[in-house]
């Protein structure tokens, strides 16, 4: 189930045109063309309870809070489905709008406002991400952590319970540290 799991995440870098350790010398992985390659899998793996937005009927919604670094990477998920629905990114500058998204990736930029926007997204049934350093353990759903040069990620399964949030047990597996069993 594992090799299944790792098979379909190198099947996504290799679409996003990243594939990390594979010799493709010529070309340096950029970092969020990785790290979109990782929204798309957790959003693969997510399951969302039902809510009054009928979510099987609209558009699977990945959100960036705050500056853009992923540049193009992001938007190269518009062409994919997620179980039939189809993706659409949106870049948010506004934190009250971005409760439309069912993921929403929170940018550097907003490290500031970090308590705000886990005090407004408690208990809402939107998937958080981010790289902010320590963001799962401060109340975000899913941390992404640099190691050299490898990206690993960390989650909070506490604050993913109360937003009615699933995460796969493949997924849990690939985990590099899980918070609040």
């Amino acid at each position: 189930m594992r090799r299944l799991l790792l098979g379909s995440i190198l099947g996504v870098f290799l679409t996003l045109g990243v594939a990390p350790g594979l010799g493709f010398a010529d070309q340096p992985v950029d970092e969020y063309r990785v790290k979109a390659a990782f929204l798309y899998n957790f959003a693969r793996f997510t399951r969302w309870e039902a809510t009054s937005k009928n979510r099987e009927m609209t558009p699977l919604v990945i959100g960036v809070l705050g500056d853009n670094p992923f540049r193009g990477s992001l938007r190269r998920l518009e062409a994919k489905t997620i179980r039939n629905r189809p993706i659409k990114v949106r870049f948010f500058d506004n934190l009250h709008v971005a409760h439309e998204c069912d993921l929403l990736f929170v940018s550097a930029s907003e490290e500031k406002n970090l308590s705000f926007v886990l005090d407004l997204f408690d208990k809402q049934p939107t998937l958080l991400v981010s790289d902010i350093p320590d963001f799962a353990e401060e109340g975000g759903h899913i941390g992404l952590v640099s190691r050299g040069n490898k990206i690993r990620f960390r989650v909070n399964m506490r604050s993913l319970k109360d937003a009615r949030i699933t995460l796969s047990s493949k997924l849990l597996r690939l985990a590099e540290k899980v918070e609040g069993l």
